[in-house]
């Protein structure tokens, strides 16, 4: 899947722009978890030495039978680490499905993986927990 996105940080499909639900989307990724399709979106919200973490979030948005996408849950990310080049605010990179509707984000900017869970029919994220890296 590959979703261009413009200066403003929002994702443009063909005929249509929308909010990707934070800033600089870098990844997007579908799950399905139960009968219904979800488009996952990482905001990197870059550059890396950036100072803040606004716009550094993921965003779940639900994709109707027609393809049309309906922002669903956004979860804003916060912190930073130890490089502080690359590291004073947070940059989400990644964001995939994995088992039991579980949901993983990886973060650059604060070194840790952000699991969720993802609500099968609403599309909203929940955190669960986080792996330092």
């Amino acid at each position: 899947l590959a979703v261009p996105y413009g200066p403003s940080g929002k994702m443009n499909l063909p005929g249509k722009s929308f909010p990707s639900g934070g800033h600089n989307p870098v990844h997007a990724s579908i799950v399905s978890p139960g009968d219904k399709d979800f488009l996952l979106v990482a905001n990197y919200n870059g550059p890396d030495d950036t100072r803040h973490d606004k716009g550094a979030s993921v965003a779940s948005f639900s994709i109707t039978d027609d393809c049309q996408l309906h922002l669903a849950s956004v979860v804003e990310h916060h912190g930073s680490s130890v490089d502080p080049a690359r590291q004073n605010a947070a940059h989400v990179h990644f964001v995939t499905g994995g088992p039991k509707k579980s949901i993983y984000a990886c973060d650059l900017g604060t070194d840790d993986i952000v699991v969720y869970t993802l609500g099968s029919e609403d599309g909203k994220l929940s955190e669960t927990g986080r792996i330092k890296t």
